[in-house]
């Protein structure tokens, strides 16, 4: 499946909220982010503060290669392979 093919399900959900929401996603980031501080500066979601100061746009690409890998070296594992990575193509030595 090509990259853009994968990107399309984003891009529609993203004008399917913009269409519902009557907001960008700029504007929605911008309309919940006093929210978001005060949550944050409470302390009391450290994981929620943590993903969101690291925070970045997930690339489709490599979200579904990651994805892909998975799946392949699980299928691997149970028929005995080991892991096969999309990356090269090759097995790790011994596998």
């Amino acid at each position: 499946m090509s990259s853009g093919r994968r990107a399309l399900p984003v891009r529609q959900a993203a004008r399917r909220a913009e269409q519902r929401t009557g907001l960008t996603k700029e504007q929605w980031q911008r309309s919940v982010g006093p929210y978001i501080s005060e949550v944050l500066a409470a302390g009391e979601h450290p994981m929620l503060a943590r993903r969101v100061l690291e925070a970045a746009e997930p690339d489709p690409d490599a979200e579904f290669e990651f994805g892909l890998d998975c799946v392949l070296d699980g299928l691997a594992a149970r028929v005995g392979h080991g892991p096969v990575s999309t990356r090269t193509g090759a097995r790790p030595p011994g596998g």
